[in-house]
């Protein structure tokens, strides 16, 4: 057409063997795409992580607790669970050096419990230069990471699902802010809100002390 587009449509055969097709376009410019073709199966159950809501910082080891459920609301008891812990700098942070490719910190296999429920041991660890620098006693300047919770979920029917979490890192564990007014009425009470962040961007409770 007039913007330089062209749309069709086309029937994929019946019969035949499924995966990669290609998708070709001739002319002054060649170009060629693919597509996957898989036989469709209506999935039966569901992966989520619960938030993470507490304190995390470097050195430290949570559990990031998973769980799998059908679509009826029932836990998938005694599935397979493959998982990995991967340290990724966050896209606008990389910058190329030793530090920036993705570093896988575990992996391995746990499974289900009666109630459809798994857990994820997540350690806190940076590059080893890094580490050394901080047991030096130097004072880094502010760097951001992305510890990524990637889990495979097979039942016992040979099923498959997948799901992911990510928690991001900085030097700094947590976060304080608060809602308070630039300019307020002296006739008004006055009504502010504060609130202490985990590296991941979730709440947490904590006690805090003001001065007005």
């Amino acid at each position: 057409d007039a913007f330089g587009t062209a749309v069709t449509d086309f029937i994929l055969p019946k019969t035949g063997l499924t995966g990669d097709f290609f998708i070709c376009v001739k002319g002054d410019v060649s170009y060629q795409a693919s597509i996957r073709v898989e036989e469709y199966k209506r999935p039966t159950f569901e992966v989520a992580f619960d938030d993470y809501k507490a304190k995390y910082a470097l050195g430290d080891t949570i559990t990031l607790k998973g769980h799998t459920k059908t679509y009826a609301g029932v836990g998938v008891q005694g599935a397979e669970v493959a998982y990995k812990v991967v340290r990724k700098k966050p896209i606008g942070w990389y910058f190329g050096g030793q530090n920036s490719e993705p570093y896988i910190l575990s992996k391995g296999k746990v499974t289900t419990d009666a109630k459809g429920d798994f857990e994820i041991k997540v350690p806190f660890m940076l590059p080893k230069n890094v580490m050394e620098q901080i047991a030096k006693g130097k004072e880094l300047n502010a760097d951001y990471y992305n510890f990524e919770v990637s889990v495979t979920v097979t039942d016992q029917a040979g099923e498959s699902r997948e799901g992911e979490y990510t928690l991001p890192f900085s030097t700094k564990a947590t976060a304080f802010t608060c809602d308070i007014p630039k300019q307020v009425v002296d006739t008004y009470p006055l009504s502010f809100k504060l609130h202490q962040l985990n590296a991941a961007g979730k709440e947490m409770e904590s006690t805090a002390r003001y001065i007005i």
